[in-house]
């Protein structure tokens, strides 16, 4: 069921009985995101905060995949690997390799097992949030969530999702070299 209070101002609350969602309740729950009312992390009511990718490559079905291992207490983020790519322009080729190389740097620093630091698809609990200062706006905040969390010691997992291809006539911000 999803509840919208205020138009989205006030609340959205997307909640799944862990079967699945049906598309409909998948779509509305998206026309409308709230990540822009939330200012500072004191502003947040719920324990966990799920992100995903405004861009439809995430498919919020997943999403009790992610929040199992956050409910038995297993990690403090759960992000969602992108694996199983049903069109190979869902995940290009050279933000794999660049993927891999960052990947590969911060599990040296951090003697981590990281494997997706990229993926917008993420879950985490209220104290996450309220411990780690994120400056980044763009595209990097994935990353600096990532080595804010691994640096205050928090336990991040990763939970294997499908990432599907840009819907028709969306467009990546993202500029390969």
């Amino acid at each position: 069921t999803i509840t919208i209070e205020y138009g989205g101002k006030k609340l959205i609350r997307v909640e799944d009985d862990g079967i699945g969602m049906d598309p409909d309740d998948a779509r509305l729950s998206l026309e409308r995101h709230a990540t822009s009312k939330i200012r500072r992390a004191d502003d947040l009511g719920a324990d966990v905060v799920l992100f995903l990718d405004g861009d439809g490559s995430d498919d919020p079905s997943q999403t009790p995949l992610l929040l199992e291992p956050i409910a038995r207490g297993e990690a403090d983020m759960i992000v969602g690997r992108r694996t199983n790519a049903s069109d190979p322009a869902s995940f290009r080729r050279f933000h794999q390799f660049g993927n891999r190389l960052v990947c590969r740097a911060i599990n040296v620093i951090f003697a981590s097992d990281i494997r997706d630091v990229f993926s917008g698809y993420r879950v985490m609990t209220r104290d996450l949030v309220k411990s780690v200062p994120v400056l980044a706006r763009g595209f990097d905040v994935e990353t600096e969530l990532t080595l804010q969390a691994l640096y205050r010691q928090f336990v991040i997992a990763e939970v294997a999702t499908v990432c599907e291809a840009r819907p028709e006539g969306s467009h990546s911000k993202l500029r390969t070299v």
